[in-house]
């Protein structure tokens, strides 16, 4: 019972206090008292140190082409005012109140790294909090775009460092002096981005001197290290790219007499051409960095590309009628037919060679007979190249340069995409864990 007592007077009494406290004939005789004679041009004091905390919110966005990084959130700035401090007693017990920049002094900041805005943090509409101690608390929220420097080498699989930097304007590093509260970056609000994720976050203090005044000025950035979510483009853009690149391997696998190699090998010409002009969009306009994805859609290129010239190199041995030349004859069943066997050529057919066997029966018995044409009938094109050492056509040189390019372009396909991947691999597995 005695307990119960003695909570229910405690509770009178708190609440006795916070009405006395927030009584407004002493907070109206407290604010005439201090703001009477203050002189909001003047400083607090010679050297005013300013501390900065930046409560993000979110990240709006990072737009890789223009380099522009957009953040929301506020500042909360502190310092000191000993020209506002005041006895509690003599005022009821009142602890704080809340004014605005028309009437007391606030520093003057700027974001210099904005690339939209470049006024003077302010705005009437904000309370300034004021305790009894004189310290003040401002808390100026916005949406601040400024320019971030973009490292492409390892995009879409990137990384990238933007900060927000708050200097003072007009007052040097002798008149007022700004440092970091706390951590610098608070987190706590933090709303995650569907694009990228905030690896860390923290500030810096810096000071830097003009070249114009030669006065020297405080700054604190506030850095964001962020990781961009690959799974859109995965699925997008590589997933696609790497398809298309082995599709491009496919047009010497057609037959020349179907009629499609030409259109089909400019098809996919034409597909990587889209994406590459799609990624560009997306990159920013610079030379200082080359991105790893830019250069292997280059080389995919540049070998679908070439398979148009292939084709047409195909074709035209497919449909000529001439003697086959005896050193195309010897470099095709000495060096690139043993290329594209796996195991050996067993030239089994009259479109690929003629069988070891063969050769040693006409050594031994002469050479067999053929069809001579008859008076005044010249022989053709293609009856000369039967009758040639090698029993090789020109459709058979066709047949074997088709399946010899095949096999070189999936060789040199997969070398070019395992070594992209191996590289944004590593790139991947670097980067930290996201806040």
């Amino acid at each position: 019972m005695t307990g119960i007592l003695l909570l229910l007077v405690v509770s009178v009494l708190a609440h006795s206090h916070v009405t006395l406290a927030f009584d407004i004939a002493n907070e109206t005789l407290l604010r005439s008292d201090l703001l009477t004679n203050y002189s909001l041009k003047s400083r607090p004091s010679a050297v005013t140190a300013v501390e900065l905390v930046f409560n993000i919110i979110t990240i709006n966005e990072l737009v890789t082409r223009t380099q522009k990084f957009s953040v929301s959130g506020y500042f909360t700035v502190v310092w000191n005012d000993t020209r506002l401090m005041w006895n509690r007693k003599q005022y009821n017990g009142i602890m704080f109140f809340f004014s605005d920049e028309t009437e007391i002094w606030r520093p003057s900041l700027v974001v210099t790294n904005a690339i939209d805005n470049l006024d003077v943090i302010a705005n009437e509409n904000i309370p300034l909090r004021v305790n009894s101690e004189g310290k003040i608390y401002w808390n100026p929220p916005g949406i601040y775009q400024t320019h971030c420097n973009i490292d492409i080498t390892y995009y879409p699989f990137d990384s990238q460092e933007c900060s927000v930097i708050v200097q003072s304007w007009g007052y040097n590093l002798r008149e007022l002096d700004l440092f970091k509260f706390g951590s610098g970056v608070e987190t706590a609000e933090f709303e995650r981005n569907g694009e990228w994720n905030l690896i860390q976050a923290f500030a810096e203090r810096e000071e830097r001197t003009h070249d114009v005044d030669a006065e020297t000025y405080a700054t604190v950035s506030f850095v964001f290290k962020m990781q961009r979510k690959p799974d859109y483009y995965g699925i997008n853009i590589i997933l696609p790219v790497v398809v298309l690149s082995f599709l491009s391997a496919l047009v010497f696998v057609l037959p020349p007499d179907s009629g499609e190699k030409m259109g089909y090998s400019l098809t996919v010409l034409l597909s990587f051409a889209v994406f590459l002009t799609l990624i560009a969009d997306r990159m920013p306009t610079t030379s200082r960095d080359t991105s790893y994805m830019a250069v292997y859609l280059s080389a995919i290129l540049c070998l679908s590309g070439l398979s148009v010239v292939l084709t047409i190199f195909v074709l035209d041995l497919n449909y000529r009628e001439d003697q086959v030349p005896p050193w195309l004859e010897r470099i095709t069943t000495a060096i690139i037919m043993p290329l594209i066997c796996v195991r050996g050529c067993r030239r089994k057919s009259r479109s690929v060679a003629v069988s070891d066997d063969m050769k040693l029966r006409t050594v031994r018995t002469g050479p067999t007979q053929t069809k001579e044409p008859a008076a005044g009938e010249e022989p053709t094109g293609r009856e000369s190249s039967a009758r040639s050492g090698a029993g090789l056509t020109w459709k058979d040189i066709a047949r074997v340069f088709d399946a010899f390019m095949f096999r070189l372009y999936m060789i040199v396909i997969v070398i070019i995409s395992a070594m992209f991947f191996t590289v944004l691999g590593i790139q991947g597995t670097v980067s930290g864990s996201e806040i």
